[in-house]
């Protein structure tokens, strides 16, 4: 067999999945020499306190019995408490990418995922590029006593950043100091930014959410006091139900508060009958709108497009966008007034 060359080993590793590579480079200490050198492409890395996702490879920290429950030293509540002593076994699911499990004694679950990125990440001296980051514990609709605590950001080693465009949060939205030491200056603004935060507010007011380019919020709409409240000028909605009375309010305070061109707010899967409902209180609370039909023989179900006024320039425009037999999401979208 012929011996690569040391530029079509670069271009291998540069082309190679990242959790491919991660296992190849482990194996081969040639090409671990030269590794730090070669620029890493991720599709999905995700981080929080008890594992590490590299594109299709899990690296979980397994802790079967990391905190007891006990009283809390100042106020004696019972309250979760961290043991002195503990062992992390670290191995990963899916694809094999370690050969051997490493035992970390002492550690506390912030030191154990800082290891586990130094030996993952730890020869790297480039900013490495990832389609989506993803930061935070699992979803915990009902926080209580005996819910685990949120971990501090982890340290990256040396001077490695992630940079990506598209963020995603699942718990609540870090400090600026926590994200730097995450990600590289050059992420910002986001093109878009995703939380799936337990509780919106304060955190839709934070800098980072208001300045990227676009806000998906993965909450159920209900918990949503007044769709008006959310300031952002392009949100997508990612929800499998909604309720109508929610747009039509959204579309009174639009018109109300002579929305900018540009404002764009989307909602997923809305459904054949609740288009029809909708369109049709549209109608009756907006008699200036304009209908424009658009179905066909082919797409007779397609729901028409409303067009409603808000002044002598701009107007809200209602739609949705399909596939061949479902609805994909509904738009509303303030655009210029097309001069015919």
């Amino acid at each position: 067999m012929t011996q690569l060359s040391y530029s079509s080993l670069t271009t291998v590793l540069k082309h190679l999945p990242a959790d491919k590579r991660i296992s190849i480079s482990k194996r081969c200490p040639t090409i671990r020499r030269f590794e730090k050198n070669v620029p890493m492409k991720i599709r999905y890395l995700h981080l929080e306190g008890a594992k590490l996702i590299a594109d299709d490879t899990w690296f979980d920290l397994s802790l079967p019995y990391i905190y007891d429950i006990g009283p809390h030293p100042v106020s004696g509540n019972d309250t979760w408490t961290e043991p002195d002593m503990l062992t992390l076994l670290v191995y990963p699911k899916g694809e094999s990418s370690w050969n051997e499990t490493l035992q970390m004694g002492n550690r506390s679950r912030k030191d154990a995922l800082e290891y586990l990125l130094l030996k993952i990440f730890g020869r790297s001296r480039n900013v490495i590029n990832c389609k989506t980051v993803s930061i935070g514990s699992e979803i915990c609709p009902d926080p209580d006593v005996y819910t685990p605590p949120s971990y501090p950001m982890p340290n990256l080693p040396g001077l490695l950043r992630f940079h990506t465009k598209h963020l995603i949060l699942t718990d609540e939205v870090p400090h600026s100091d926590d994200l730097n030491r995450i990600l590289a200056p050059t992420c910002f603004p986001l093109e878009s930014i995703n939380l799936r935060c337990v509780y919106l507010d304060p955190h839709f007011h934070y800098p980072i959410v208001q300045e990227s380019k676009k806000v998906i919020l993965s909450l159920e709409l209900d918990s949503i006091v007044n769709l008006s409240h959310l300031t952002h000028s392009r949100i997508h909605f990612n929800r499998k139900y909604w309720k109508t009375r929610n747009i039509e309010n959204l579309l009174v305070s639009w018109r109300e508060n002579q929305k900018p061109i540009g404002t764009h707010f989307s909602f997923e899967r809305p459904t054949f009958g609740g288009m029809r409902r909708l369109l049709r209180n549209i109608g009756d609370r907006f008699p200036e709108s304009r209908v424009r039909k658009i179905g066909n023989m082919s797409r007779s179900r397609l729901p028409d497009q409303v067009l409603i006024p808000l002044n002598d320039y701009s107007e809200i425009k209602v739609f949705c966008k399909t596939t061949k037999k479902k609805l994909k999401s509904l738009h509303l979208k303030v655009q210029p007034i097309r001069r015919s």
